[in-house]
């Protein structure tokens, strides 16, 4: 059954995630030097899922899901954003919120196929945990509401299960931070860029890929802008490829150059629907990819 909070003393203590939290911040040069300040928000709310996940582990074998397991985007005060995710019957999962200094009123809910929420972590934390082992398989929705914020917030999103693929979380939040590096750099030529905003859409993604791994997402167009999509993968990871497609699943874009931090740039155009494709087409090994879509152009 799900478990609504957790207390100190459960999977995570308070006062360890504090500490936590602060040591995995300081792996995020841009958080300190706020340079770009959606880079320095995005930072801070990913660091306290990372920082979540690090302890989490000291207790219980907690290692990142299958498929697109880390996101990010921008949420307004009273918005929602979620993820659809086939739990296994079993099988245990741990599900952490985590957000930027001005997102610290998030609600966590992990909701069944009939849309009944069966876990909850409402405490308005800038950090919320929920844990849950399914009864059966089935499609469940997990969900992260800003609920007392005055302004718009930055917030993450982590799925874990036990028994997962383990990353060490400095090895996370370092590919994080590379991505956030790069992606404050491309907004300085770029004439300013932000992470995407379009409705109902995270801007961020991580997933651990096998080599030869392809994952594919689709992506809203609400209206004409262009969009910048960076990648950034760990070590292991030696080329990576982009791929944006049209409805019909025909290529319109794709990196130029083999590399391990591929980027493309793209326009959308109202009422169109495309897919980002990515690929791992070469590493030594299992590879953490995480991919940041950016609208350029635009004052962050």
């Amino acid at each position: 059954m799900g478990i609504v909070g957790l207390a100190s003393g459960s999977v995570i203590a308070r006062g360890a995630m504090r500490g936590a939290f602060v040591c995995v911040l300081a792996l995020f040069p841009v958080a300190a030097s706020a340079a770009w300040l959606p880079g320095t928000f995005m930072a801070k709310a990913l660091a306290r899922v990372i920082a979540a996940q690090r302890e989490s582990s000291l207790k219980a074998d907690y290692g990142w899901d299958r498929g697109v397991c880390l996101m990010g985007a921008l949420l307004k005060p009273g918005e929602s954003l979620g993820v659809s995710r086939t739990l296994r019957a079993g099988e245990s999962y741990l599900f952490v919120a985590g957000g930027s200094d001005g997102a610290t009123g998030l609600t966590l809910s992990l909701l069944n196929s009939q849309g009944m929420c069966v876990a909850q972590d409402a405490r308005g934390k800038a950090t919320s945990v929920v844990t849950y082992s399914p009864a059966s398989t089935e499609l469940f929705s997990i969900r992260i509401r800003s609920r007392a914020a005055s302004q718009p917030g930055f917030c993450a999103l982590g799925l874990f299960r036990e028994h997962g693929t383990r990353v060490h979380a400095d090895h996370v939040a370092t590919t994080a931070a590379e991505l956030i590096a790069r992606s404050s750099r491309l907004a300085e030529r770029a004439r300013g860029a932000r992470f995407s905003q379009e409705p109902k859409q995270w801007a961020l993604f991580g997933t651990i890929m096998q080599p030869g791994d392809t994952q594919t997402i689709p992506l809203r167009g609400a209206g004409r802008a262009r969009h910048a999509i960076l990648a950034a993968g760990d070590g292991n990871a030696r080329n990576l490829d982009l791929f944006l497609l049209d409805a019909s699943g025909r290529s319109r874009r794709k990196n130029s150059q083999p590399s391990a931090h591929p980027f493309l740039v793209y326009e959308t155009r109202k009422g169109c629907s495309y897919r980002l494709r990515w690929r791992n087409t070469e590493s030594r090994g299992a590879s953490l990819v995480i991919t940041a879509i950016l609208d350029i152009g635009i004052d962050g």
